[in-house]
């Protein structure tokens, strides 16, 4: 009995701080004059979701490490890793790339890349269309065109290779699809560069894509990442060869270092008295990882047309809006790019009710139609498009009054 009321105390006050972590743009923003060690680490997908997750990296074997430097230079941040330079810039809640060059490539984004929205809140999601320009080894004009989807899909516990436990983490993903190409710049016809339907046009159409996630882990009282996973891939009709892969460990005790930073170590002191009594038992790794299997389980049953694959590991994406609520009836998400076979589709409601989807041909006759119970925040459901002629069609998204359209494209 002495026991079970330890548990729930502990348990109680893991929850505690995770509901109170917040993440916001005075805690995580980069600084002109930080520096900070960045560790070498073998790949760390962590592919997670839910609100109880346990990351165990306490076994990792780490390699070399170097310094990143961040300067300030106008109204924008110069960060310098080895031989990449990469600017960045912070523009009312959010934080951009604005540009970025090493040895033998640099570029200029005229839709700069959305890195961070603030604050970042579990189970947000945000995308944005990229176009940049730029040249290769001095002599090649290159341009850039993509979308890029931001997604926070889990939250719980790391333990970090220090052995330290570490709470109220939060994981940030990205999937991010370019096609670069080389060759000479149509400045007669710029205005391709800023228009979303060339670029989702690019996307689907060429047949060499490169495909490009990255992985944070953050926590409330740390400006940085714990840990940053990338992993690029180069994707020709339906395949796809990964290409680079890597992880990066950023010591926490090198972060409680960085000067002026009161606004992290009034937090970072709060949470550090809790985890010396949470640290004491051992039910706490057991509890998250028993309920982290019982999230894994549910998420795979849910639903008889629920989506198999996981979103982020998908090979084409795309974005209805350009930002989600989870207090907002919202279509997230819908691919591939064309459709050919399945349609996937995520989606995030106000609260749990019915939503009912009709596919419809460009003439308005309805193809298809079923409807789902759906829960409060982020869904995800699937359409069997396999019977149906190539061609045009639109899907609509029908709840408590409101819908949501879409057109989509089939070929097979």
């Amino acid at each position: 009995m002495k026991c079970l009321l330890n548990l729930m105390f502990i348990l109680g006050l893991c929850c505690s701080l995770i509901s109170q972590a917040q993440l916001t743009k005075e805690q995580l923003q980069p600084r002109g004059g930080d520096k900070l060690k960045k560790v070498i680490t073998r790949f760390l997908d962590g592919n997670m979701k839910g609100d109880s997750c346990l990351w165990d990296f306490s076994k990792i074997s780490l390699g070399k490490d170097y310094e990143i430097t961040y300067a300030d230079k106008g109204d924008s941040l110069v960060i310098t890793e080895g031989n990449s330079i990469y600017y960045r810039q912070i523009k009312g809640d959010s934080l951009y790339l604005l540009g970025f060059e090493n040895p033998t490539t640099k570029f200029n984004y005229l839709l700069p890349e959305l890195e961070l929205k603030y604050p970042i809140r579990f189970r947000d999601s945000i995308s944005c269309y990229i176009s940049a320009i730029g040249e290769y080894s001095k002599q090649y004009e290159m341009d850039l065109m993509g979308h890029k989807t931001i997604f926070v899909n889990a939250q719980g516990i790391l333990i970090t290779p220090d052995k330290d436990t570490l709470y109220n983490i939060v994981q940030v993903r990205s999937v991010k699809l370019t096609v670069p190409t080389t060759k000479n710049i149509d400045w007669d016809n710029f205005y391709q560069y800023y228009d979303p339907g060339i670029i989702s046009s690019r996307i689907g159409q060429d047949t060499d894509i490169i495909k490009s996630e990255n992985i944070k882990w953050i926590q409330s009282g740390y400006r940085y990442p714990i840990f940053e996973s990338i992993k690029n891939s180069v994707i020709k009709g339906e395949k796809e060869k990964e290409f680079f892969s890597s992880s990066y460990y950023y010591p926490p005790l090198d972060q409680e270092d960085l000067k002026y930073d009161s606004d992290n170590q009034e937090i970072l002191d709060k949470i550090k008295e809790m985890d010396e009594k949470e640290r004491e038992s051992k039910w706490i790794a057991y509890y998250n990882r028993s309920v982290n299997n019982m999230n894994s389980s549910f998420h795979k049953t849910r639903g008889k047309d629920q989506a198999s694959t996981e979103y982020g590991n998908n090979i084409e994406v795309e974005s209805a809006h350009m930002e989600s609520s989870s207090n907002t009836f919202i279509l997230n998400a819908f691919y591939p790019i064309p459709v050919k076979d399945f349609l996937y589709l995520e989606y995030t409601l106000p609260e749990s009710s019915s939503i009912e989807f009709i596919l419809a041909d460009m003439a308005g006759k309805i193809i298809y139609r079923k409807s789902e119970d759906g829960m409060a925040g982020m869904n995800k459901t699937s359409i069997d498009m396999r019977s149906m002629l190539n061609g045009n069609y639109i899907i609509s998204l029908n709840f408590m009054g409101k819908s949501l359209h879409q057109n989509i494209a089939l070929k097979k």
